[in-house]
């Protein structure tokens, strides 16, 4: 019963919101209708911006382009990735007895990432 009536009050809580932002945006928009009849340019202008940027006249969009590949192209491509990125991370797995067997070793750190 107590979370029926929180849940309640919680979706007139949010409509009131919604009943505020639309009743803030028509007096905002109204408002900017008259300041857009403004004698000075400047004004009428910021004006007639605000008021398309607001009626989403002035959205700013972004060209995708997707190049499509068929499998052979991926597989491939996928294993060159796989070469180069294991070829950056080589570590040195020869123990340091053989190392030192082969004069290998200088004191150096154990593993060597290139």
């Amino acid at each position: 019963a107590i979370a029926y009536k929180l849940g309640t009050y919680i979706n007139e809580y949010e409509r009131n919101i919604i009943q505020d932002k639309l009743q803030l945006r028509t007096v905002v928009t109204n408002r900017l209708l008259e300041i857009s009849e403004s004698d000075d340019d400047k004004v009428a202008l910021k004006a007639l911006e605000l008021l398309g940027k607001a009626s989403d006249l002035f959205t700013e969009r972004s060209e995708i382009t997707i190049t499509h590949k068929n499998s052979d192209e991926l597989r491939d491509a996928i294993k060159d990735r796989i070469r180069t990125l294991m070829q950056m991370n080589t570590i040195d797995v020869t123990p340091k007895a053989e190392r030192l067997a082969n004069g290998l070793d200088d004191g150096q750190t154990e593993i060597i990432d290139v």
